[in-house]
């Protein structure tokens, strides 16, 4: 999760309870999407958690980056399933559709 929590963060999700709500619903919405997508988000995160550490070396995985350094990496990246994963796990507080999106929506 602390991957996840990093990319919320590094995509301009700063409010502390959206990283909290993030971080709670994901298992739930996970659970819901079924094993492949379980498996793909969880291929997105490892492999964005350790790419930089093998272009770089020890020390530089994704979550010790500045927050400016991880947004450029997300720059140009796809990560169908960990957007769907924030966008649905955390929505804007402010939005009119805020907690009403059912997780397996």
């Amino acid at each position: 999760m602390r991957t996840l929590t990093n990319v919320a963060d590094a995509m301009g999700i700063e409010d502390p309870a959206r990283l909290v709500a993030l971080t709670a619903a994901a298992e739930g919405w996970l659970r819901h999407r079924g094993v492949a997508t379980a498996r793909r988000a969880w291929f997105e995160l490892a492999w964005l958690e350790w790419r930089p550490a093998f272009i770089r070396g020890p020390g530089h995985a994704f979550s010790r980056l500045p927050r400016s350094e991880r947004a450029a990496r997300l720059e140009g990246r796809s990560l169908r399933v960990v957007r769907a994963l924030i966008g649905a796990s955390a929505p804007d507080p402010g939005s009119p559709d805020a907690g009403q999106s059912s997780p397996g929506a």
